[in-house]
């Protein structure tokens, strides 16, 4: 190929904003291609510059800055790349177009290929929850995440999913952990035979919290990500014994939070948290 050659790649179906496609740098030793920049290398000699791929209606033009062997423009071409940078890419399969100009206004027939995209669930995060500092002095319930937080980069709502918060040690059978009642106003948290509301509509179903048995919150599709944050800032550990100390010897309680973003048949992924409370 002749110096103002060009190779150009092309998304010509379903492409998205979040699409890219790109030259991968492998080095500048005999044989291998390189991108700084916008200029292409081979065995670390410039021999094009790289423009575009940067959405899915941009596309990749390689322009040669000088004349090459065909196995120089091939080892260029093996090393396109496509990927996309959204946590939550569409699905429908790509078709990529390729095409070589030889300078001289001579082009080659597109070739096509088509790229499977596969989104890959990311795993919904805790934060917030005082890991230690709590302190239980009944009667009375104790709120354990007050300031915690939920997050889910590529799901909006939890469906299928489930928070479950456990007394993994110090639990006495006199234990209890509770979703809160607050009321039925936009932003609370309500419960009424087993159900949970947010805001008055029905998020999910409450089971357990007896003595050392798990809380269990399972998600429906109403189950927004402020929902289950709402949800998690209104669990509440209390105690129903005279002296939930044991006589001094169950002080504490460590407590895990376990919250999944779906069913585990269906993708979810379940991230742990755990924290110390005192009690007396």
């Amino acid at each position: 190929l002749v110096a103002g050659a060009t190779l150009t790649v092309t998304i010509l179906a379903n492409g998205e904003a979040d699409d890219r496609l790109a030259i991968r740098h492998q080095g500048s030793a005999a044989g291998q291609v390189g991108v700084s920049a916008a200029t292409v290398t081979f065995g670390g000699v410039a021999v094009a510059t790289v423009a575009g791929g940067t959405t899915g209606a941009d596309p990749l033009v390689v322009t040669f800055t000088a004349n090459v062997a065909p196995a120089v423009a091939q080892a260029i071409l093996r090393n396109v790349t496509f990927a996309n940078v959204s946590d939550a890419p569409g699905t429908l399969p790509r078709t990529l177009a390729y095409q070589v100009a030889d300078g001289a206004g001579l082009a080659s027939a597109q070739a096509t290929q088509t790229v499977t995209v596969r989104a890959v669930n990311d795993a919904a995060v805790i934060a917030g929850i005082a890991t230690g500092g709590l302190a239980y002095r009944g009667p009375g319930s104790l709120l354990l995440a007050s300031a915690g937080t939920v997050a889910d980069v590529d799901s909006a709502t939890f469906g299928g999913g489930s928070l479950q918060v456990s007394i993994i040690g110090g639990g006495l059978a006199s234990d209890r952990l509770l979703v809160v009642n607050q009321g039925s106003a936009p932003g609370q948290i309500s419960v009424s035979g087993g159900s949970v509301f947010y805001g008055g509509v029905a998020i999910g179903t409450v089971t357990g919290g007896t003595g050392l048995t798990t809380l269990a919150i399972a998600f429906n599709g109403n189950a927004t990500v402020a929902a289950v944050q709402a949800v998690l800032r209104s669990i509440a550990y209390t105690s129903v014994a005279a002296d939930p100390t044991n006589g001094g010897r169950n002080m504490t309680r460590a407590i895990r939070y376990s919250l999944a973003d779906a069913a585990p048949a269906s993708g979810g992924l379940t991230t742990l948290v755990q924290q110390s409370i005192a009690v007396a």
